[in-house]
C-alpha cells in the first residue's frame, strides 16, 4: 500500500475511534525530536483477538503484551476530564517519556507504563523529565503496592488509577 492509502485508513481507524493517534510533543528545545505519531488500538480486547491472545496466560508471554499495556493505559488516563493535551516524548538521543499531560494549573504531569511488578526507568526517562522541566511523575505497573523511585516520582498500581489525582510524589 502507499503512504497516502495507509494514511487515509488510520485517520479512518481515528475519526471512528477505533485507533487513538497520540501525538509527539513539539518542544523548541534545541533535540532531534521524534515526529510521527503512535498508534494505539483504543479497545484492548479487540487488539488481543486481532492477535490471537486467547487468554491472560497467552497475553503474559506475548511480544505485544507490554505495547498493549501502555495503550490500555493511555486510554484510561486520556479518558479522564482532568487532563488535556496528552502526547508523548522521545528524542533521537534516547530521552523518552510514554505520556506527557497538562493538568488544569497549567503544569504537566508524565508517566511511564512499565508491565512489571518492580518496575525500573532508564536514564532516558529521567533525561526526559529535565528536558521538559516536569516536577511530577509517575510510572503505573500491575503491581499492588506503591513507593517512591526519586524526587517527585513515584510508582503506583493501575488499580489505583482513579485515585490519580490523590497521588503523592
Amino acid at each position: 500500500m502507499s503512504q497516502p492509502t495507509v494514511a487515509t485508513y488510520v485517520d479512518v481507524l481515528t475519526k471512528t475511534f477505533i485507533m487513538r493517534r497520540l501525538e509527539p510533543l513539539h518542544a523548541n528545545l534545541g533535540k532531534r525530536l521524534v515526529k510521527s505519531p503512535k498508534l494505539f488500538v483504543r479497545d484492548s480486547g479487540l487488539l488481543h483477538t486481532l492477535l490471537g491472545v486467547a487468554d491472560l496466560d497467552a497475553l503474559h508471554s506475548h511480544p505485544v503484551v507490554g505495547a498493549s499495556w501502555e495503550g490500555f493505559l493511555i486510554e484510561q488516563i486520556l479518558g479522564r476530564d482532568t487532563f488535556s493535551d496528552g502526547c508523548f516524548y522521545r528524542t533521537a538521543a534516547g530521552a523518552e517519556l510514554d505520556l506527557v499531560v497538562r493538568r488544569s494549573d497549567g503544569s504537566r504531569l508524565a508517566f511511564e507504563m512499565k508491565y512489571s511488578a518492580a518496575p525500573t526507568v532508564t536514564r532516558g526517562f529521567w533525561n526526559g523529565l529535565q528536558d521538559l522541566e516536569i516536577e511530577r511523575a509517575i510510572v503505573i505497573h500491575p503491581g499492588d503496592e506503591g513507593w517512591p523511585l526519586g524526587p517527585n516520582v513515584r510508582a503506583e498500581p493501575a488499580r489505583r488509577l482513579a485515585e490519580v489525582d490523590a497521588w503523592t510524589v
